[in-house]
């Protein structure tokens, strides 16, 4: 569950449209602003770049407020189970 009211986390919450160029044909292609990558349209080809840097990586309530599966796609990390026994 994201936290509505940390500012770092509304890039992640509320992605915008971008637009970059293909590294096959050089068509202008859509890619989200929580995209590593995206499929030309044109020509097939998978155009990848870089996140900016982002406070999931340095917050240490980064698991809680984004939830595992954002958390993982931009750490590139696996969140540690918690062990349920006491």
């Amino acid at each position: 569950m994201l936290n509505k009211f940390c500012p770092g986390s509304m890039g992640l919450k509320q992605p915008t449209p971008e637009e970059i160029a293909c590294n096959g044909c050089g068509r202008t292609i859509e890619i989200w602003s929580d995209e590593m990558k995206a499929r030309c349209r044109h020509c097939g080809t998978v155009t990848t770049r870089a996140l900016p840097p982002s406070c999931v990586e340095w917050c240490p309530a980064a698991l809680q407020c984004v939830g595992p599966e954002i958390y993982a796609r931009v750490t590139g990390k696996q969140p540690a189970l918690k062990s349920s026994v006491s």
